[in-house]
C-alpha cells in the first residue's frame, strides 16, 4: 500500500489525472480541510487541480509513516513538512 500511496502522490504533483483516476475507486470518499469529495470524478474535477498546483512547487519532507493491512483493507498515514514560497 505504501508504494501505491507514493505513486498517487507523485501523480498528484504532476497533475496526472489519468494515473490518479486508475488509483481511485469511483466511490472514493476524500476528507480534507473540513470538506469532502464523494467520488473520484468530484475530486478529479475540482480539488485535485488545486492540490496539484499547490504541490507542484512545494518542498516536501516526509517525517513519519505508518501503514496497516487487514485482509483486503489497507491504510497509510504519512506525516510531512511542506514548504512553499
Amino acid at each position: 500500500p505504501e508504494a501505491t500511496v507514493d505513486v498517487f502522490a507523485q501523480a498528484l504533483r504532476r497533475g496526472d489525472t489519468a494515473t490518479l483516476r486508475t488509483l481511485l475507486a469511483p466511490d472514493v470518499l476524500i476528507l480534507e480541510g473540513g470538506g469532502a469529495e464523494r467520488s473520484a470524478e468530484e475530486y478529479l474535477g475540482g480539488h485535485a487541480i488545486s492540490d496539484a498546483a499547490f504541490l507542484k512547487t512545494a518542498h516536501i519532507r516526509q517525517t513519519a509513516r505508518m501503514a496497516k493491512t487487514d485482509g483486503d483493507l489497507a491504510w497509510v498515514a504519512t506525516e510531512s513538512d511542506l514548504h512553499v514560497e
